[in-house]
C-alpha cells in the first residue's frame, strides 16, 4: 500500500492542516490562535516527522487535538498522550478539532500521514520532496554557471534534505 497523493485539507478550531503526500502545512489565522503561536503558517516534509500523536474529541462538541512530532523534537518533547487540551492549544505542532464530526476528518489525515511516513522509513530513497529537487537543480545550475566552487557545492549539496 502506497501513500495517497491526494491532498487533505482540514479545517480545526485553532488552524488549518493540509497534506500533499509529502508536506504537511499548518495555517493558523484569525482570534483563536493562541498569543504565543500567532497568526502564520509552518510547514515540514514526511521525513522529518518522528510521529503523529492524538486525542481523541470524546463527546460531541469536546475538543480533541492532533500532534506531528518532528524528529528533532522526539528526546524533548512529552507524550502527547499525557498532555492536555489546554497544552495542545499553545503547542505550534498541533492543532485543535471540535466533536466528532471534525473529528473523522482528523482521523483521516491522521492515517494519511502514519501511512507516509512508514512508507518513507521503508524506502526512504524513493522519498525525494520537490522542493528537495528544485534546490539541487538550482544547485547544479549554480555550479554549472562557476558560480560555486566544487567545495561549495558539495558542502551545499550535504545540507539538502
Amino acid at each position: 500500500m502506497t501513500p495517497s497523493t491526494q491532498p487533505i485539507s482540514v479545517e480545526g478550531h485553532n488552524g488549518r492542516v493540509q497534506f500533499d503526500g509529502f508536506t504537511i502545512t499548518i495555517t493558523r489565522k484569525g482570534f483563536r490562535t493562541h498569543p504565543t503561536i500567532g497568526n502564520g503558517e509552518q510547514q515540514f516534509t514526511v521525513d522529518a516527522l518522528a510521529d503523529v500523536h492524538w486525542m481523541s474529541a470524546g463527546f460531541w462538541l469536546e475538543e480533541g487535538f492532533i500532534q506531528f512530532e518532528t524528529a528533532r523534537q522526539g528526546s524533548t518533547r512529552s507524550s502527547a498522550r499525557w498532555q492536555t487540551k489546554a497544552e495542545a492549544a499553545s503547542d505550534e505542532h498541533s492543532v485543535l478539532f471540535k466533536g466528532k464530526p471534525q473529528e473523522a476528518k482528523f482521523e483521516e489525515l491522521r492515517q494519511a500521514v502514519k501511512l507516509a511516513i512508514a512508507y518513507v522509513r521503508r524506502w526512504p530513497q524513493w522519498f525525494v520532496p520537490e522542493s528537495s529537487v528544485a534546490q539541487l537543480m538550482k544547485l547544479n545550475q549554480m555550479y554549472e554557471q562557476k558560480l560555486l566552487s566544487r567545495e561549495e557545492f558539495a558542502k551545499f549539496k550535504r545540507q539538502i534534505p
